[in-house]
């Protein structure tokens, strides 16, 4: 990195190690539509899963 940017740094890194197109937002949106809670696994955790799944979903760089 050639920049003392750390936005512009973290921008870099994140296009270069996100992965997206149109196979990742339909693997991104089959996931997120068969999403189930475990018995084991505490509400609070699966909502916590959930919004992250459709942070990706919404994410400029996939398609829509």
């Amino acid at each position: 990195m050639y920049s003392c940017d750390s936005e512009t740094v973290w921008d870099i890194l994140a296009q270069v190690h996100h992965a997206h197109g149109l196979e990742m937002w339909l693997v991104l949106q089959r996931q997120f539509l068969t999403l189930v809670k475990g018995a084991e696994e505490a509400m609070s955790a699966w909502v916590g899963l959930v919004k992250a799944m459709l942070h990706q979903l919404e994410d400029p760089r996939l398609p829509e």
